[in-house]
């Protein structure tokens, strides 16, 4: 059937009780937009491109009311679905306002048609009721209130199904509602009035209950204007804080988010004193008890005079303040404004206006003289007045159950407008009329989401799917996968259920908990079970902490709780729980002598002890040979990760094992078992133990277990709450100990970051912790801790040696943003929605490294005297480890910058020509630079390792002089193979081809020195090997480079000129502005970074990417046996099941290599 989009072809809709004034049919051609899901609710970002679409508005009014209302429907040309999907509005407005109109766009995308009402308001900029709430001082306007309240929607259902029904010869298959907030509230009154308007109904956060709602909006306020207080917003926040901190664990992931608020009795007057540091006053200020009060009553609600119960509040973890004139979900009921060091009070424009045009009816009226009794009788007077009309809280959903129609929505736990509490209580009262509503009412509760959208949980994309297929295919909607991004920009995996169930991990016994750890973090494997009395969670958890009494309460006498480890990036928060000694014991193998077994501890001593694991672990740990328990899994876990710098004759003449791998397997397969007997006993002891399991996984390539084990660890800490001073009465040697424990812990969990390619755990907000202190205060036990954090580099000269470790601390927290962006974005860095913000991180973290380089004390800067200096102290790991991030952070990101030439182009054309660099921008003085930059930094490592060397006869072994080195090296053969005379020219410092292979050679051989049983080092080797193979093969020839080619045809196409074509790898179209990730050239950048970052933990594709340098011998190759030089190249460890038991992360760069 042919559409006609004309007033001849569709019919003027008949309005009972209206009269049509105007009647408007247009064509829209080729609209496009994006609808952003955080206003589609319910929905995924959806794009409408090049759509048709005829819009019908039809303008009508109720004769003698005086109105002039808008009913806008949109129809689509091509691609409808048979549906309608009318959209609501938002705060004091109906509808046909730009978060309506994003909706409205989403949904014609997807081939619905759809309608929007504006309900006869006359809107102004600030969409507030100013312009249509009186009709003269002391009189409302109770019409327009009622099209607001009511009326507006069943004519909006009426006139849109009429019109779809007029335009394409019968009425929709299936009509839907959608909306959050307002539009919310409109979904529930359609429901309990007009139960024949739609099919399902997409209710989110409703703003039912609307008069209590409303006034508990102001309550905040008022407690402001009793007290006479205004806090700044850093005091709210600080509350805020704390209160996760207390309750985030109660769900058993901490994750910065309380879904458990039932089991949380956090109070905010335990805080009162509390010093923190507020970014409003630029000082140290003190929680007030006024604050305090101030966000007790936002979080208990509203309450009469008297103390009676009115309404609820926000639940406790509810954002407090905000920004004024924002959205809604930035915005908080506590919410001030201060300048020049004064603060008053900021409400959200809700309560106060409700008051001051309905109830007082005077456009003059202000809250700030409203004593506690008046509010008490507004409170009644409005429910007297308006609750018949606008208050959305009939629980009588017969009509529209009996009808077949389905609700389903979700709220936001962490809803700071609308509290979940009222919805709850809705459902409940519908439940007394209707016991069976889950069959037709559902409501799904977000951990963490604020109003609408915006918070730490994210916000639903699959609801209103999960309700047309209720409607249409019966599905019920038991449970619903969620997936968001987290503030790191990783997706993170969820499970959401309705009301009252509850999403909770579950394990069969302990032994699973790991793998199940593991899976969580990629999968929604969490459960739904029961309801407020919780009586069915958790089966077979080891109660390996006390519950708390509140939570003992809520679990309905159950001693077990949540298995809580951590998941996602965020600070510490559980309560401390007492250390835990372990008693079972277990004999020590006796399979080494003691001359093996001090040789193994000395390697430990002089390796990773003083560098990855901050000293925490003295070798006096070890003293007593008759060790059991917790101190025999630390001996084990040691020994393992040993074993890994001994050589094969060190182990064969001392032991019964026959190489040096052998012991580590066996003592890393004993400290594994050790791990799991002792995963519920979080000590100082199992930290550590963990820490260095860790640390060894890693350094055998198994990435996932090295991440688990050290994240169990940061677990332990975070119980323990290692992020603070103890206060215990413990020996100055022992807080030392825990010191060094907890910044291990950070230290590792930043490199288990970068390694494995997974977001930071720990968060340094809430670290309260002194930096290492001296060694020689340590070794003697003297009271004197390090310096905190933001005060180091503040002692005297002749103190600074002495502070090594502190200073190789600190160095490692402001290397690890920067490598992680390098990690996290790589070229895109400068692409899409993740360029401006990452960009603008990456040069603020480089602006504190370079700072903190400049501030360094002369005793701590580079020099081979201070290198000789640090090395009589015994320190040198420390310093050596400090320079090498330093110059490693220095110039990662700049890696990026370095020129691929994927079109071979002509030597005079270069100069004219915008040659594509890897992180796809142009080659432009800024990219020179930061090629400039890059290879200084790689010329700068090899000379401090010659300089090293030469001083301290050996290069010390550790992941931070490994990261340095091999990504040196890859830097030197791009020196060797793809720099370009031209485009550096004379006098700059890159150097010779000759000489960076004999730099890179160098760099090759430490890490051969390294390799004979460390996995890492050799997967490092073998990737340096790998690439220089790569490079080779797309350069042609394998012998050395020369200085230059011979002539300029090595360097031309067929047509001896730069293709300009649309697919061409050196071309940004105009406009393009910053590179899209998708235009982007990826043949060789992609190759050349997965095989410094990635390959060889997958032997095949390594195999594959070296076959490639076959597909085109070049002469040189023509008389060789196509393969055979690969007979050279050392598979056989990655062939090891045991070591490739992972390797996920290399699926999305595989595609890229198109094999």
């Amino acid at each position: 059937m042919s559409l006609s989009c004309s007033t001849d072809a569709i019919s003027q809709p008949i309005i009972f009780g209206g009269k049509v004034i105007d009647f408007a049919v247009n064509l829209v051609e080729n609209y496009n937009f994006e609808a952003k899901s955080f206003l589609y609710y319910g929905h995924p970002t959806t794009v409408a491109e090049d759509v048709n679409f005829c819009n019908v508005t039809v303008t009508y009014t109720h004769p003698g009311q005086n109105d002039t209302v808008h009913v806008e429907t949109w129809l689509p040309m091509d691609n409808f679905n048979g549906r309608l999907q009318s959209v609501g509005g938002g705060g004091w407005v109906a509808g046909r306002y730009p978060p309506s109109y994003s909706a409205m766009s989403g949904a014609i995308s997807e081939g619905y048609a759809t309608s929007t009402t504006d309900a006869g308001l006359q809107l102004q900029s600030d969409y507030g009721p100013d312009s249509w709430a009186l009709t003269s001082e002391g009189n409302p306007n109770l019409s327009l209130l009622q099209n607001f309240a009511s009326i507006s929607l069943g004519d909006q259902a009426s006139i849109a199904k009429g019109l779809v029904e007029s335009f394409y010869g019968e009425a929709p298959k299936y009509s839907y509602w959608s909306g959050c907030s307002q539009g919310g509230r409109q979904g529930m009154m359609l429901a309990q009035r007009y139960p024949e308007a739609y099919d399902g109904i997409h209710a989110c956060a409703p703003a039912i209950n609307w008069n209590q709602l409303f006034m508990s909006t102001l309550w905040p306020q008022l407690i402001m204007q009793e007290l006479n207080y205004f806090p700044y917003p850093c005091e709210m926040n600080a509350i805020l804080a704390e209160a996760i901190e207390a309750c985030d664990a109660l769900d058993g992931i901490i994750d910065g988010i309380i879904s458990n608020e039932d089991a949380c009795d956090f109070d905010p007057m335990d805080v009162v004193g509390k010093s923190i540091n507020c970014s409003d006053t630029a000082n140290i200020i003190s929680i007030t008890e006024e604050a305090a009060k101030i966000a007790k009553s936002t979080w208990s609600g509203p309450t009469t005079a008297g103390g009676k119960f009115i309404w609820y509040g926000p639940n406790t973890g509810a954002q407090l303040s905000g920004q004024s004139l924002q959205l809604t979900n930035d915005i908080g009921l506590a919410m001030t404004t201060c300048t020049n060091g004064s603060c008053k009070g900021a409400p959200v424009g809700l309560g106060e206006v409700w008051i001051k045009y309905w109830i007082e009816a005077n456009p003059d009226w202000s809250y700030k003289n409203m004593s506690r009794e008046a509010f008490d009788l507004y409170a009644q007077e409005a429910f007297q007045l308006y609750e018949s009309v606008i208050g959305t809280n009939d629980p009588d959903l017969r009509a529209f159950y009996k009808k077949g129609g389905k609700i389903l929505g979700y709220h936001g736990t962490h809803d700071q407008i609308i509290a979940v509490k009222g919805t709850r209580h809705y459902y409940g009262k519908v439940k007394e009329i209707i016991p069976e509503v889950a069959s037709f009412y559902r409501m799904f509760e977000v951990p963490g989401l604020l109003h609408c959208s915006g918070g730490k949980g994210g916000q639903p994309t699959n609801t209103f799917d999960a309700l047309r297929a209720w409607v249409e295919n019966g599905t019920v909607p038991t449970e619903l996968p969620h997936s968001f991004e987290d503030a790191n920009g990783y997706e993170q995996h969820r499970l959401l259920c309705p009301y009252p169930k509850k999403a909770w991990l579950k394990t069969n016994d302990s032994n699973k908990a790991f793998s199940y750890l593991s899976s969580l973090v990629s999968n929604a494997v969490d459960i739904c079970q029961g309801g407020r009395d919780f009586s069915l969670v958790l089966e077979g958890v080891v109660d390996w902490t006390k519950c708390r009494e509140a939570y003992k309460r809520v679990m309905a006498g159950m001693a077990l709780c949540p298995l809580p480890y951590v998941l996602t990036a965020g600070p510490a928060r559980e309560p401390p729980v007492p250390e835990i000694t372990q008693t079972a014991t277990k004999s020590m193998p006796s399979r080494i002598t003691p001359l093996l077994k001090q040789r193994l501890l000395q390697a430990f001593s002089h390796t990773h002890q003083g560098v990855e694991l901050c000293g925490c672990i003295p070798l006096d740990t070890f003293a007593d040979d008759n060790i059991d328990g917790e101190d025999q899994f630390l001996l084990e876990a040691v020994l393992a990760l040993s074993a890994l710098h001994v050589t094969d004759s060190d182990v064969e003449t001392d032991s019964q094992f026959k190489t040096a791998k052998a012991v580590m397997r066996h003592y890393r397969h004993l400290a594994q078992a050790s791990s799991r007997d002792c995963s519920d006993r979080p000590t100082i002891t199992t930290i550590r133990a963990n820490l260095v399991l860790g640390l060894c996984e890693l350094l055998t390539m198994a990435g996932s277990k090295a991440w688990l084990h050290i994240g169990l660890a940061i677990r332990f800490a975070q119980t323990l709450r290692m992020r603070s001073e103890h206060n215990r009465r413990l020996s100055p040697y022992q807080r030392e100990i825990r010191r060094r424990t907890f910044w291990a812990c950070i230290t590792l969990d930043r490199i288990v970051a970068y390694s494995t390619f997974r977001t930071q755990t720990i968060a340094l907000d809430l670290v309260e912790l002194h930096l290492p202190c001296s060694e020689a205060a340590f070794v003697f036990g003297r009271e004197t801790p390090g310096p905190r954090l933001e005060e180091l580099g503040r002692e005297l000269q002749d103190n600074s040696g002495s502070l090594a470790l502190a200073y190789l601390v600190k160095t490692v927290l402001l290397w690890s943003p920067i490598a992680q962006s390098f990690v996290e974005h790589g070229r895109r860095l400068l692409s899409g929605k993740h360029g401006a913000e990452a960009w603008e991180r990456y040069w603020q973290s480089e602006a504190a490294l370079t700072s903190w380089l400049n501030s360094l004390p002369s005793g701590m800067k580079w020099s081979e005297n201070n290198l000789r200096a640090h090395k009589s102290l015994g320190q040198s790991c420390h310093y050596v480890s400090m320079h090498m991030l330093i110059q490693h952070a220095m110039f990662i990101v700049h890696h990026e910058f370095l020129v691929y030439e994927e079109d071979q182009i002509s030597l005079p054309d270069i100069l004219s020509v915008p040659i594509t660099t890897a992180s796809g921008s142009t080659v432009n003085e800024q990219s020179l630079t930061s090629t400039q930059a890059c290879v200084d930094g790689a010329m700068q490592i090899v000379n401090m390792l010659r300089t090293i060397e030469r001083v301290t006869k050996e290069i010390p072994p550790n992941l931070f002089a490994g990261t340095a080195i091999s990504t040196s090296a890859s830097v030197l053969l791009w020196v060797c193979y793809c720099s370009l005379e031209v485009v550096f020219p004379p006098g700059s410092r890159i150097q010779e081809p000759e000489v960076a292979r004999q730099d890179a050679n160098y760099l090759l051989a430490v890490l051969d020195t390294w390799a004979g049983t460390w996995p890492r080092a050799r997967a490092w080797a073998n990737s340096i090997r790998l690439l220089d193979e790569f490079y080779r093969s797309r350069r042609g020839g394998r012998g050395l480079p020369r200085a230059a080619p011979p002539d300029e045809t090595m360097l031309q196409n067929e047509k001896n000129e730069p293709d300009s074509g649309a697919g061409s790898p050196i071309h940004l179209r105009d406009g393009d502005g910053l590179p899209d990730v998708n235009t982007i050239p990826r043949e060789t950048y992609y190759k050349v970074r997965m095989i410094t970052g990635l390959i060889l933990e997958q032997p095949e594709i390594c195999r594959s990417i070296l076959q490639m340098r076959d597909d085109e011998p070049s002469t040189e190759q023509s008389e060789q046996d196509p393969v055979s030089w690969q007979a050279d190249f050392d598979f056989s460890w990655m062939e090891d099941t045991e070591l490739m038991a992972e390797h996920s992360v290399l699926t999305d760069y595989a595609m890229y290599l198109d094999i």
